[in-house]
This record gives structure tokens, sequence and C-alpha cells, in this order.
């Protein structure tokens, strides 16, 4: 799964969203022009809880259809 975080102050003074892009270990921005390391820290914990909710979902799916998940350990949670 990938991991959102809090990248910046940039040079303008803001604040971006970003995950390490799988493979490559290059960041990714997933939002940028946040004004405030706050802003941004909410943003990249709603965007992992979501991500979390969303993967739970599938991992339900499989369950009941007799397929196993990647991480078995998320219903557990």
């Amino acid at each position: 799964m990938l991991h959102h975080e809090t990248t910046g102050p940039d040079a303008a003074g803001e604040f971006r969203v970003t995950y390490r892009t799988p493979g490559c270990d290059v960041p990714t921005v997933v939002c940028s022009g946040l004004r405030s390391r706050d802003a941004a820290e909410a943003e990249a914990h709603r965007l992992n809880e979501a991500q979390l909710a969303r993967e739970k979902v599938l991992q339900a799916d499989a369950l009941a259809r007799g397929l196993y998940g990647v991480y078995p350990d998320l219903l557990e949670q």
C-alpha cells in the first residue's frame, strides 16, 4: 500500500502530500499548494485512511468469495 506523507515547505512556503512511487522510489505529488503543515498532514492522514478503508472493503469481498487478500491482517484492526 502507498504511504502518503507531508513534504515541504518549498521556496514559496507551501507544503505537499506525496508518496514514494512503487518500483522507483521517486516521490509522486498528490496534493500541492497547502499553506500549512497541519493542513498537509491532515490530507495525508485522510488519504491513508481512505486507502485503508478501500482495502478492507476489497478484502472482505474477496474473503466472501473464498479468496485470500494480500493484507490478511487488515480485518483484525
